[in-house]
């Protein structure tokens, strides 16, 4: 499946970007970049669960650019 995770932001500046697992960090760089989501107030919050809402923005966005 080819994907398209054309950059749409610069660069990943949650205020919590240090809680993000390392193993974690390139993919969500990756999704950052793409647009498929955007944080709360600049939080990224990687110890909590994802709620609902934020995993259908998340599948909404990636269907947008690769739908």
């Amino acid at each position: 499946m080819k994907v398209n995770l054309a950059a749409v932001a610069k660069d990943v500046s949650f205020k919590d970007a240090r809680e993000i697992s390392k193993w974690a960090k390139t993919a969500v760089a990756a999704c950052w970049t793409a647009g498929f989501f955007v944080g709360s107030n600049g939080y990224f919050y990687p110890k909590r669960k994802a709620t609902r809402a934020a995993v259908a923005q998340i599948l909404m966005q990636f269907d947008k650019t690769n739908g």
